[in-house]
C-alpha cells in the first residue's frame, strides 16, 4: 500500500480528472468478484479517516453499510492481526494527500 500511495496517486492526482478517477474506481468494482466485495469495503473503511468513512457509508447501499457494522470491521480485525502478528496497521490519517487531491 505505501508504494501505491507513494508512487501511483501521485501520478493519477497529475494525469487524470475526477471524474476519470471515479470511472476507474466502477470499473475496479465492477470486475471485484461479489464474494470479495465485504473484504474490499472493509479494508478500505480500515485506512480511511473518521470523515472519510462517514461520507463513504452515507453513498453505500443499505445491505453494505449492514453487514460492515455486524460483520465486517471485526472480520477485518481479526484477519489484520492474523496477518500482522496482532499489530494494528490502521493508518487513522486516511489517505495521502495525493488521493485526496484526486478525490476533490
Amino acid at each position: 500500500m505505501d508504494e501505491e500511495e507513494n508512487t501511483i496517486l501521485p501520478l493519477a492526482a497529475e494525469c487524470l480528472s475526477v471524474a476519470e478517477w471515479e470511472e476507474l474506481g466502477e470499473i475496479s468494482l465492477a470486475k471485484l468478484e461479489q464474494k470479495h466485495l465485504l473484504r474490499a469495503f472493509s479494508a478500505l473503511m480500515a485506512v480511511a479517516t473518521p470523515e472519510e468513512q462517514r461520507a463513504t457509508l452515507t453513498k453505500a447501499p443499505l445491505p453494505a453499510r449492514i453487514l460492515w457494522r455486524l460483520s465486517g470491521r471485526r472480520s477485518h480485525a481479526r484477519r489484520e492481526a492474523r496477518l500482522h502478528g496482532g499489530v494494528s496497521l490502521r493508518r487513522g490519517r486516511g489517505r495521502t494527500r495525493a488521493a485526496r487531491r484526486i478525490r476533490r
